[in-house]
């Protein structure tokens, strides 16, 4: 009888070193939590806000809107208190072939992550795909899937970008309001971008002038000195002076912001081949939003309108774009 319990104790001793072994493992192990965010929110429409473990919040923000099928948009997804390893977007068709898609987001700002991608495979454009942000936290893995609605689904969307309405010439032109005067003239010498928008804009003009901002921290003290950037609201009705001074100063000082009266607005955004349409408040309702066109442009020293720069272009290439700039002004030059 000892013999065989020997045995027993000896493979209930092993039984219980092998379950400690695989719960011990199963601690380390990496873990994927999955978070729903919440079901009625439309990324053709709107962004998306979800609650995280603990106070902290993701948002995520697919522009422009309607989002294009086969043209490039931007991902952006901003974190509230809570640091992460690496920011990934993975995109689904559950009912047709997107291609394999899973963008790695670039921390362009302190919690802002952002990159363009484009869903060319994509062919029809009433199908159902789903858009998930997988951020990594060493082994682990919060992955938080948002629906993404079909297109006879979400039906009329406001504020939309517009397209251009005219091929870009640029050239001078003068803005005025009852508080303010703006002289293309007096950037001689300096380089600028200028860009058509307004601070009411809910998700389009924060992320150019975020990419913007981002580009303005990466100068030296010696290019910051080259260049300027011009907001031009074209809602002067709500858009003061002083709403676009503390509007601008937000994402970067060497943002300025002005206006004009609507007719001279209408005049110098066809100049530079852009657009708005400011609709109606809904009944009862003092909001209402303005569609507009949404490049960014860029003008040398002489004047001269020298590039113009597609909504979600990141800071860093904004950057490139500009040293190439300065580089051929300068050459041109000597």
């Amino acid at each position: 009888m000892k013999t065989p319990l020997k045995v027993l104790l000896v493979l209930c001793s092993a039984a219980g070193l092998m379950g400690l072994f695989f719960y011990l493992f199963s601690l380390s192990a990496p873990k994927t939590i999955r978070i729903n965010p919440p079901s009625d929110c439309n990324l053709h429409k709107e962004e998306c806000r979800v609650q995280l473990p603990g106070q902290s919040f993701l948002t995520l923000s697919l522009t422009p809107r309607p989002i294009p099928f086969s043209d490039p948009f931007l991902i952006a997804v901003r974190l509230e208190n809570i640091e992460v390893d690496s920011v990934e977007v993975d995109f689904f068709g559950k009912s047709g072939d997107t291609g394999f898609k899973r963008p790695v987001l670039r921390e362009e700002n302190p919690g802002l992550y952002q990159t363009t991608t484009d869903l060319t495979h994509c062919q029809e454009p009433e199908m159902e795909w789903q858009v998930t942000v997988l951020l990594t936290q060493g082994k682990d893995t919060l992955a938080i899937p948002f629906q993404v609605v079909t297109l006879r689904e979400y039906g009329d969307v406001a504020n939309i970008p517009l397209k251009l309405s005219d091929r870009p010439r640029g050239g001078d032109f003068v803005l005025k309001t009852s508080t303010q005067s703006f002289d293309s003239k007096s950037m001689r010498g300096k380089f600028y971008f200028l860009y058509f928008g307004y601070t009411f804009c809910p998700d389009i003009c924060p992320t150019a002038l975020a990419n913007l901002g981002a580009m303005f921290r990466e100068l030296s003290s010696d290019e910051l000195a080259l260049v300027e950037a011009i907001f031009v609201s074209v809602d002067p009705v709500r858009d003061g002076a002083e709403r676009l001074r503390k509007y601008t100063a937000y994402f970067h000082q060497n943002i300025r912001g002005i206006s004009g009266r609507d007719e001279d607005l209408r005049r110098v955004t066809k100049q530079y081949g852009g657009s708005y349409k400011i609709h109606p408040p809904e009944p009862g309702k003092d909001y209402y939003v303005v569609d507009h066109s949404a490049d960014t442009y860029l003008i040398d020293p002489n004047g001269t309108l020298v590039e113009t720069i597609p909504h979600g272009t990141l800071g860093n290439e904004i950057g490139q774009i500009l040293r190439k700039r300065i580089a051929i002004y300068k050459g041109e030059k000597k």
